[in-house]
């Protein structure tokens, strides 16, 4: 049914907001698993900053691969990452990535043009690297108020 909307002074979403490149406090916000074109499993993990200017803003699409092959280039970036924010790392464990919401860790965050599909050309904010969350930053989950 067709009504009438008036859509004057109204921003515009114009994209991603431009995060400056830095080391930053994540949380993951969404885990979710897959799995690649190559068969090998997959979490597509978003995430959001938790303190300073750009404080709940969020990074999608970080892509942590599991690769069945153990002598890829990247295989280790998993299993990296799992140590990064506390789960099981070594020997056989199970990956249930339910347990990875509210995991914080210090990721790097540099802008990167996307060179496919319908946002060719686009600048978005990605993770580059990670690390363990040492000393008192862990404690932030404590100190944070809820709304």
């Amino acid at each position: 049914m067709p009504f009438a909307y008036n859509g004057t002074g109204i921003k515009v979403n114009e994209g991603p907001k431009q995060i400056p490149e830095a080391d930053y406090i994540l949380r993951i916000i969404k885990a979710e698993p897959g799995v690649t074109k190559k068969g090998d499993d997959r979490v597509s993990v978003d995430v959001e900053i938790v303190e300073g200017d750009f404080r709940f803003e969020t990074v999608k699409f970080h892509q942590v691969t599991f690769f069945r092959n153990k002598e890829a280039k990247a295989a280790g970036m998993a299993i990296h990452f799992l140590k990064s924010i506390g789960e099981p790392w070594e020997g056989d464990f199970q990956v249930d990535e339910r347990n990875w919401i509210g995991k914080k860790f210090l990721g790097h965050i540099a802008p990167e043009m996307c060179d496919y599909g319908k946002h060719k050309g686009k600048v978005f904010p990605r993770i580059k690297y990670v690390e363990k969350l040492e000393g008192t930053a862990l404690a932030l989950s404590q100190e944070e108020v809820p709304f």
